[in-house]
């Protein structure tokens, strides 16, 4: 699909998914890409620029009962998950996979992940 790179398709063919998974590979434009990680010096992997494109933190932190402070894994939020949802649909794989294993093992460059991350945005 094409039609993203040519301009044929316009910002007002997407919707809220579409919006993030277009945030984020954006993100991964700006900041690069990486692999079997989140982040790496700035750069993120598929599943990282989706986390930064909703503003959800790998963990945040909490005090516990003694006052310490301490790191909670945060979990992905319903748009969030609807947008891994939507580009484990489009590149065929089954919804019970990760976009992580996408990013690592199947894609094969920076361009590969945002090229596909757009034409995802605008599959429904």
């Amino acid at each position: 699909m094409m039609f993203v790179e040519q301009g044929l398709m316009s910002k007002q063919d997407v919707d809220e998914v579409g919006d993030i998974l277009l945030k984020a590979a954006a993100d991964i434009e700006m900041n690069g890409w990486c692999k079997h990680s989140f982040f790496d010096n700035g750069a993120s992997c598929a599943e990282g620029a989706i986390m930064r494109a909703v503003g959800r933190s790998l963990c945040y932190t909490y005090e516990d009962k003694n006052g310490v402070a301490q790191c909670g894994v945060s979990l992905p939020g319903y748009l969030e998950r609807r947008a891994h949802d939507r580009l484990l649909k489009y590149v065929n794989l089954p919804l019970v996979d990760m976009v992580r294993v996408w990013n690592d093992i199947y894609a094969k460059s920076e361009w590969d992940v945002v090229q596909t991350m757009r034409e995802a945005a605008y599959a429904k």
